[in-house]
C-alpha cells in the first residue's frame, strides 16, 4: 500500500517521505509542480485547484493512508472537505493531519480545528499532530535579525516552550502512520527541553560568540508584524499562542522541569557550512560529521550533484561566475571549508571568492593546505595563508602530512603486483594521516574556537620509518613488501608529469628528502608546535583495506597512473592534482576504497556480473536470468536497495564517489563483466569514462552497453560510450534496441487510459517494437557466451508497426477507439520537458523519434542476421498481458 504525503517536499513532509522510503514503504508526494527529488514519485496537487484532488488516486490506486499539510485558508474545512471525501471514497483508511499546539476539536481557530472535527465525525482512523513552535523558526523568521542586528523578538515574556524540530515532527508522523499508536487521538509533539526566548538568546550568544538579545515587544506590535505577512485570522491566532506561552500553558502541557539546551541545538538552527570540494575525500567525510551533529551543510561540486542527503551547488574555481551560486542557494552560510585550486598563483583565483564570501557575512574560513605550506611560500596555497595572516578574519589553515590513502592509490599497483612502494627519502620517519582524521580536525576547527587564526599540523598517531611501513604491509599481507628509493630528479619528473606546478613538485620532493633529516618527526615532537594528532594507525588502515593489495590471478588491465590523473574529472581539484591535498597521488574520480577483508582470505575470487541500473526496465529481467543460470550478480541503484536475493550497492552516475562501491561490496568475488545503462545526458562520455577506467583497472573484461538503434560511435547519447569502449581495447557489446513496447505503459499509460490516444512525431514510420524481456535475453547472451565480441547488435521485435497500426490493434483489444496524435518535434520536446527532461536531452530524444519517419528503425529490422537479435514477444502479446493498465 501507499502513503500519500500532501506537501511532500515541505519541512515535515520530505523527511517523513525519507523515513517511509527507508522503511520500504511506498510513497507518493504532492506539490504544485508535481516535481519531487529522486527516488520519490510526485504528482501535481494544489489546495486552491480542486481539479487536482483526483490526481493522486489516478496515479496510484493503492493509497491507503494520507499525511496532510492543511490548506492555508481561514476556512480550511471548506477547502479540504472535497478532498477528504474523495480520499475516503478511494478507500483511504487513515489520515494523519498536521495541526498546531493551538488546534482544538471543533474550535474556531484557523489551525485545522474544523478539519479535526470533521475527521473525528467521519469515523475514519486518524491522528492529529499538535506540535509546538518549530526550532526552524529561528532560521526562517529570525535569520536577518540574528545575523545582522543580534536579536530575536516575541511577546512571550518569560514563558517557556519545548521547541520542536521538524524532523521530530516527521518522526511522530511516521510512528502515527506505521503503528496504531495515537489512533484517533491528537497528541502534542514537543521537543526535549523547555526554553524561554531569553534562554534561547543566551545559547545563541554562546554559540555565535557575540551577544544576542531577546526583545520583548508589545502585543499590538507583534500582531502587526504577523499581519504584515499573514491574514488577520492567522496573525491573531499566533499572538494568542505567544500569550498562552507567556502564561505558562506550554510548560504546563509539557509537564517537565526546565533544562538547559545543548549548544549543538542552536548550531543546527543558525549555521550553514559551505564545503568547497564537498564530494572529495576530506570534504565528504567532513560533511558526514557535520550532518551527523545536526548541522546544516551545503556541498559544492562541478556538477552540482552530491550524495544524499546532502544539498549541493555547482562551483568551479575555473569559472568565477559560479562563485556567488552557493550564497544564492543558502544565504545563511557563515563559514567555509575549502580545498583551493591547483595553481602557482592560487590567491589570484581564490581572492574574488573570498571577497564575495566576506561580503555575504561569512565569519570563518578553514583552508586545507599541506604540511609543506608556509605563509607567503610559493607552493600549496602559501599565498592564501599569507593573505589570511594579514587579514582580520577568523581562519584556520590545516596542514596535514602524508595521507594513508596514498598507499591505496599511488602505490596500489606496485604493492599489489611488485611488492614495493617508493619515495625519494633515504631514511627518517613519516607520520601518515587518515583522511577521516583530517575531516575530524576540520570539524573541530569549524564548530569551536580551537585553532582560531592558527595553522596546525595534522599528524597520524605514529612516526614510522619506511622500513617500519614496509614491515606493517608485510605482516598484514603475508608476503614481503619493501621500500625502494628513487632519485630526487625521478620523483620531481613524476610529479611534474601529473601537471603539478613546479613549485609544488619541488616542495613535495624536498619534504621527502627532509624526512631523512627528521623534519616531520621534529615537528611532531615539538611541544611548541600547534598540531592535531589523529587516531587511526597505519596498521588499522592496512588491515581494513588488505584486500586492495592482495594478489589475484585476474590478468588485470590497469591504466597507468598518469593516464588516471590526466583523465580524472574531479570536483576537488586540489585533492585530485595535489595528492589528496597533501603529498601523494590520488583523485576524487577514484575515491577511497574501503573493503573489509581479512588478509587470510582466499586469493582466488569468484567472478560476478555487475548490472548498472539493476532495478531498471532491462536490468531487473536480466538479473533474474543471470541468477536463474547460477551467475553471481551485483546490482546498483541510487538507494543501494534491491529485492532479494540480489546483492545491491548504491551507485549514482552524478556522484563519482559511488563509483568504487560495486568493487567493495563482496571481497570474495571479483567483477569481470558489466551491463551498463548510461546516465540520461546528451553526452555521457565524460561522466562514464572515469568509471570505465576504474572498472578496467579492477579487472573487468567485458562491458555490455545498453545503447539504441540511433546511437553509433561518435554520435551523441550512448554513442560516446560506444566510441570510448572501442578506444580502450576492452571486450564489449553495444546492444542497440529499438523503441520499447513498455513505452505504451510508461509514456502513454495515462493518455491511453484517460484520453484514448498516443502521440509521436514518427508520422507513418514503422517500428519493430521490442520487449524489455527480449532485450534482457540479448544482454544475457552477450554476457554469458563468446558468441558476440567487440560488436554492436540491433535488438528488435518480430513485427513492424506504425503508431497508427499499433493504436488500431490496441483499440480492438480495449473495445474503444485509440488514436495516434501526430505532434511536432517542438511539442514533443515540451512534453519531455514537462517530465523534467533537460531541454538538450529532450531535443535529441525528439529528434530520434523524428528519425522513425525516415526509416531508421526499418533499417535496423532489416539488418543481416549476424547484426541483430530478434525478440519473441509480439506487440499483441504485450498488449494482452498489460490490458488492465489502460482499462
Amino acid at each position: 500500500m501507499t502513503t500519500l504525503i500532501i506537501g511532500g517536499t515541505g519541512n515535515t513532509g520530505f523527511p517523513l517521505a525519507q523515513m517511509l522510503h527507508a522503511a520500504g514503504r511506498a510513497t507518493l508526494l504532492t506539490n504544485r509542480s508535481g516535481k519531487v527529488p529522486e527516488p520519490f514519485k510526485g504528482i501535481a496537487f494544489d489546495w486552491s485547484d480542486a481539479s487536482t484532488f483526483e490526481n493522486p488516486f489516478k496515479a496510484d490506486s493503492n493509497i491507503d493512508s494520507v499525511y496532510i499539510i492543511p490548506p492555508f485558508d481561514s476556512d480550511s474545512l471548506k477547502v479540504a472537505k472535497p478532498f477528504l471525501d474523495l480520499a475516503i471514497s478511494n478507500n483511504v483508511k487513515k489520515f494523519v493531519l498536521l495541526g498546531a499546539i493551538m488546534t482544538t476539536l471543533g474550535g474556531d481557530g484557523p489551525f485545522s480545528d474544523s478539519i479535526y472535527k470533521y475527521i473525528v465525525d467521519s469515523g475514519v482512523d486518524f491522528v492529529v499532530l499538535r506540535p509546538t513552535w518549530f526550532m526552524e523558526n529561528f532560521k526562517r523568521n529570525f535569520l536577518k535579525t540574528i545575523k545582522e542586528e543580534n536579536y530575536i523578538f516575541s511577546c512571550t515574556g518569560d514563558g517557556k516552550s519545548p521547541f520542536v524540530s521538524t524532523d521530530d515532527v516527521a518522526k511522530a508522523a511516521f510512528e502515527a502512520l506505521t503503528t496504531d499508536k495515537y489512533s484517533r487521538q491528537a497528541p502534542y509533539v514537543f521537543g526535549p527541553h523547555l526554553l524561554s526566548y531569553s534562554e534561547v538568546a543566551e545559547v545563541l550568544s554562546q554559540v555565535l560568540g557575540r551577544k544576542i538579545e531577546h526583545r520583548l515587544l508589545p502585543v499590538q506590535v507583534m500582531r502587526n508584524i504577523y499581519a504584515s505577512v499573514l491574514p488577520d485570522v492567522y496573525a491573531d491566532a499566533l499572538v494568542d499562542g505567544e500569550l498562552s506561552l507567556a502564561a505558562g500553558k506550554e510548560e504546563e502541557l509539557f509537564n517537565h522541569p526546565a533544562a538547559k539546551i545543548t549548544t549543538t541545538f542552536l548550531n543546527i538552527i543558525i549555521m550553514t557550512t559551505l564545503i568547497i570540494g564537498g564530494t572529495g575525500n576530506t570534504g565528504l567525510a567532513l560533511a558526514k560529521l557535520l550532518y551527523g551533529a545536526g548541522l546544516d551543510v551545503l556541498l559544492t561540486s562541478r556538477s552540482g550533484k552530491a550524495p544524499e542527503p546532502f544539498k549541493a551547488v555547482s562551483f568551479d574555481w575555473t569559472r568565477p561566475s559560479t562563485f556567488e551560486e552557493p550564497f544564492r542557494v543558502d544565504p545563511s552560510i557563515d563559514q567555509v571549508y575549502f580545498i583551493p585550486p591547483s595553481s602557482a598563483d592560487s590567491l589570484k583565483i581564490v581572492k574574488p571568492f573570498l571577497d564575495i564570501a566576506i561580503s555575504k557575512n561569512v565569519k570563518k574560513f578553514v583552508l586545507l593546505a599541506t604540511a609543506v605550506t608556509t605563509a607567503g611560500g610559493a607552493a600549496f596555497a602559501g599565498d592564501i595563508y599569507q593573505y589570511f595572516l594579514e587579514s582580520t578574519l577568523d581562519w584556520v589553515v590545516l596542514r596535514p602530512t602524508w595521507f594513508m590513502q596514498n598507499f591505496s592509490l599511488e602505490y596500489l599497483e606496485t604493492i599489489k603486483n611488485d611488492n614495493y612502494f617508493f619515495t625519494a627519502s633515504s631514511g627518517g620517519k613519516t607520520i601518515p594521516i587518515h583522511t577521516d582524521d583530517i575531516a575530524q580536525a576540520a570539524y573541530d576547527a569549524l564548530v569551536s574556537n580551537k585553532f582560531s587564526r592558527e595553522a596546525p599540523y595534522i599528524f597520524g598517531p605514529q612516526p614510522l620509518t619506511t622500513t617500519e611501513v614496509a614491515e606493517i604491509f608485510s605482516s598484514v599481507l603475508g608476503r614481503t613488501i619493501v621500500h625502494k628509493q628513487v632519485t630526487a630528479e625521478e620523483r620531481t619528473n613524476l610529479f611534474l608529469s601529473f601537471g603539478l606546478p613546479e613549485a609544488d613538485a619541488k616542495a613535495l620532493v624536498d619534504a621527502e628528502l627532509g624526512m631523512a633529516e627528521g623534519a616531520e618527526e621534529n615537528v611532531f615532537n615539538d611541544p611548541k608546535e600547534v598540531k592535531y594528532v589523529g587516531k587511526t594507525t597505519l596498521r588499522e588502515f592496512v588491515e581494513a583495506n588488505a584486500a586492495l593489495w592482495q594478489k589475484v590471478d585476474l590478468n588485470i588491465n590497469v591504466s597507468s597512473i598518469s593516464h588516471n590523473f590526466s583523465s580524472a574529472a574531479s570536483d576537488s581539484e586540489w585533492e585530485s592534482c595535489i595528492l589528496l591535498s597533501a603529498f601523494e597521488f590520488a583523485y576524487n574520480g577514484i575515491g577511497i576504497i574501503s573493503v573489509l577483508q581479512n588478509h587470510h582470505s582466499v586469493h582466488l575470487k569468484a567472478m560476478a556480473i555487475l548490472i548498472i541500473g539493476g532495478t531498471g526496465a532491462t536490468g531487473q529481467p536480466l538479473a533474474k536470468l543471470l541468477h536463474s543460470a547460477g551467475h553471481s550478480v551485483i546490482i546498483t541503484s541510487r538507494s543501494g536497495k534491491a529485492v532479494e536475493p540480489y546483492k545491491s550497492v548504491a551507485f549514482d552516475w552524478f556522484d563519482p564517489s559511488t563509483f568504487e562501491n560495486p568493487f567493495n561490496i563482496d571481497p570474495s568475488s571479483s567483477i569481470d563483466k558489466i551491463y551498463l545503462v548510461s546516465p540520461p545526458v546528451v553526452n555521457p562520455g565524460p561522466m562514464t569514462k572515469p568509471f570505465i577506467d576504474l572498472a578496467i583497472s579492477k579487472g573487468v573484461k567485458k562491458f555490455v552497453l545498453l545503447s539504441a538503434t540511433v546511437a553509433y560511435p561518435e554520435s551523441l547519447l550512448t554513442g560516446k560510450i560506444h566510441e570510448y569502449l572501442i578506444e580502450t581495447g576492452v571486450d564489449y557489446v553495444a546492444l542497440r534496441p529499438t523503441w520499447f513496447m513498455q513505452n505504451f505503459v510508461r509514456q502513454f499509460g495515462h493518455t491511453i487510459k484517460e484520453h484514448d490516444h498516443v502521440y509521436s512525431v514518427a508520422g507513418d514510420g514503422q517500428i519493430p517494437f521490442v520487449s524489455v524481456d527480449d532485450i534482457a535475453r540479448a544482454a544475457f547472451e552477450a554476457l554469458t557466451t563468446e558468441n558476440i565480441s567487440r560488436a554492436d547488435i540491433f535488438v528488435v521485435g518480430p513485427e513492424l508497426f506504425t503508431y497508427d497500426q499499433a493504436s488500431l490493434l490496441l483499440s480492438g483489444l480495449l473495445g474503444r477507439r485509440i488514436v495516434h496524435k501526430r505532434i511536432t518535434r517542438e511539442e514533443h520536446k515540451d512534453i519531455f520537458g514537462a517530465f523534467g527532461v533537460p531541454p538538450d536531452y529532450a531535443y535529441v530524444l525528439s529528434g530520434a523519434e523524428e528519425g522513425i519517419r525516415n526509416g531508421t528503425e526499418v533499417d535496423a529490422f532489416n539488418a543481416p542476421p549476424e547484426r541483430k537479435r530478434v525478440g519473441k514477444t509480439t506487440l499483441k502479446e504485450f498488449f494482452v498481458a498489460n490490458i488492465h493498465v489502460w482499462q
